[in-house]
């Protein structure tokens, strides 16, 4: 079952990508276009397909589901995946239907779960939305979509204005990738990107390539810094190899500036709040008696939370009463130095 607000946009054919969202009308940033149950759900382990557990919560679809979830497009690389782990001896109809359904699953399945907070290697249970698989990707997304698990649907808002007629696309891989990793990963899904970042011969191309280059830098030195404050030998290798992010004082200059490259690269969604969400922990536990600094960063995180994630979500709550605590002592300082 979809809430969501129709009126808001349209699906159609696109001119090479099969089926894909428009927006019928401008859509302000932080809009809930929809927000969805899940069909199916099965588990998942990254790097490896079980068709016949996919192939079984499939069965316990109503037929009316079924014949739903079927619409839904199939990788040729997920089919042929679905084929090579599965038993030759099952008869070539059965094994073929299998690996289409396995296939679906594979290609158009969400991770249930909050953003960034779980480990990528581990199993998980994923979910088919059928309108959430209808949105393309894109290098530079204009929507985010997030699992939100007090309401049980998925949940998909714009992450900057959204002009009528534009298409509405999600991203489907790690996008501070560089372009051949995401080409790469991308293949996965049966298609070729060729959005603007994706565009390396152009002047445009070129440019958000070599952005994205300094965004990964800023990324890998920070969490190269994050892991020397806990290990020895995470100390050894950052003092070795470490150029950005040396001192403490560098962290959140650092974030500041990955802060502006994501915006210049319109990454404004999860990637951006992963860093506000890092920035807000950094100068709690390291810059305590910063309160200003620490308030910058919440409310930061706090907003974008409301934006991407809606004000029903357990993310958007914490960081709502993070916030409220922060205001408090920040209030209780001022009136204790009165």
């Amino acid at each position: 079952m979809t809430t969501q607000a129709s009126s808001l946009y349209e699906i159609r054919p696109t001119e090479s990508k099969g089926l894909g969202v428009f927006a019928l009308r401008d859509i302000l940033s932080g809009t809930r276009i929809t927000a969805e149950k899940p069909l199916l759900i099965a588990l998942r382990e990254p790097g490896t397909i079980d068709p016949i557990t996919v192939y079984e919560a499939f069965e316990e679809l109503a037929p009316s589901q079924q014949q739903e979830y079927l619409r839904l497009y199939p990788a040729q690389k997920q089919t042929d995946f679905a084929l090579q782990c599965m038993d030759d001896d099952l008869p070539v109809e059965i094994r073929n239907h299998v690996a289409k359904i396995s296939s679906i699953f594979e290609s158009n399945a969400f991770r249930l779960g909050s953003e960034g907070k779980q480990n990528i290697d581990e199993v998980h249970e994923a979910g088919i939305f059928p309108t959430a698989a209808r949105f393309n990707h894109s290098c530079v997304p204009n929507i985010a979509q997030t699992w939100n698990r007090l309401i049980g649907m998925m949940t998909i808002h714009s992450v900057r204005l959204i002009k009528a007629g534009e298409e509405l696309c999600d991203g489907y891989t790690s996008l501070t990738d560089d372009i051949r990793t995401r080409q790469a990963r991308l293949a996965a899904y049966g298609f070729v990107c060729s959005c603007e970042a994706c565009s390396v011969e152009s002047l445009t191309g070129k440019t958000r390539e070599l952005r994205r280059e300094k965004i990964r830098k800023l990324e890998q030195s920070l969490s190269l810094f994050t892991e020397q404050t806990k290990s020895v030998a995470g100390k050894k290798l950052v003092s070795n190899g470490n150029e950005v992010v040396k001192r403490h004082e560098d962290v959140l200059k650092a974030v500041e500036e990955l802060e502006g490259l994501l915006k210049e690269e319109g990454l404004v969604g999860h990637d951006l709040l992963r860093w506000y969400d890092y920035a807000a922990w950094y100068s709690a536990t390291h810059q305590s008696q910063d309160l200003t600094a620490i308030l910058q960063w919440q409310k930061k995180a706090y907003m974008l939370d409301l934006q991407i994630k809606g004000g029903d979500h357990e993310d958007t709550d914490l960081a709502r009463n993070r916030l409220t605590d922060l205001k408090h002592r920040d209030m209780a300082k001022v009136l204790t130095k009165g």
